[in-house]
């Protein structure tokens, strides 16, 4: 009996570190998905600019109030990428061996070789 248990509790072990990578990989593509989408609105905003500044040159129009509340707009979408960039750092997937980053792809570290399908505890030693 302790063999099918040893099995039980390594499938177990198994089933919660893939439902862990998963749930890493989803948040890394969903804040991807949110940076792309607001830089794709940036660029439409810098294209209204354009827009704009041709429209004030040749129309000898007085566009600048829009143009400074597009550019603050940009300036907002800007800060919200940064935040979600530095929201991405916390979350980066780490090595379990040796704690430095790595893809979520690499099956083995490419810093230290190790297996990162292993979760390790670790009780202050390295």
């Amino acid at each position: 009996m302790d063999f099918f248990e040893n099995v039980k509790t390594a499938v177990s072990g198994a089933a919660q570190t893939v439902a862990k990578k998963s749930g890493e990989l989803y948040e890394a593509s969903k804040t991807q998905y949110a940076i792309f989408e607001l830089n794709a609105e940036i660029k439409k905003l810098y294209a209204e600019i354009g827009r704009l500044t041709y429209q004030t040159i040749s129309e000898e129009a007085d566009l600048a109030d829009e143009v400074k509340m597009k550019c603050d707009i940009i300036t907002a979408k800007l800060a919200k990428i940064n935040a979600l960039k530095s929201n991405a750092e916390d979350t980066v997937l780490k090595c379990p061996i040796c704690g430095r980053p790595a893809d979520i792809e690499d099956r083995y570290c490419p810093s230290c070789g190790g297996n990162m399908s292993v979760e390790v505890e670790t009780d202050g030693e390295e």
